[in-house]
């Protein structure tokens, strides 16, 4: 979690259901995805124009998510990684 960053909780909702639809994976309802989120301690604050923002929260560049996976690969630790945990917020 960074204290410096946020995002539009909107625009990160619907980055997670194009991932989701990208990938072959069950999108959770908006409600669902945002009380996962303040669970992990991300919490949904209103802003300006009534638009609402997740704190904390940006998205990780995917060449970056690409060498991770590789990593967790090459060391033998890809059975622990599944499809849903590669869409990576930090």
């Amino acid at each position: 979690k960074r204290d410096d960053v946020q995002m539009e909780a909107k625009q990160l909702y619907e980055t997670y259901a194009n991932w989701c639809f990208r990938n072959g994976e069950h999108q959770l309802k908006n409600r669902t995805f945002y009380r996962i989120l303040e669970t992990q301690g991300f919490k949904r604050e209103r802003g300006n124009r009534n638009k609402y923002y997740i704190k904390g929260v940006t998205l990780v560049d995917q060449n970056n998510t690409d060498k991770q996976s590789k990593l967790l690969e090459k060391e033998g630790n890809s059975e622990n990684v599944t499809k849903s945990n590669k869409f990576k917020i930090s």
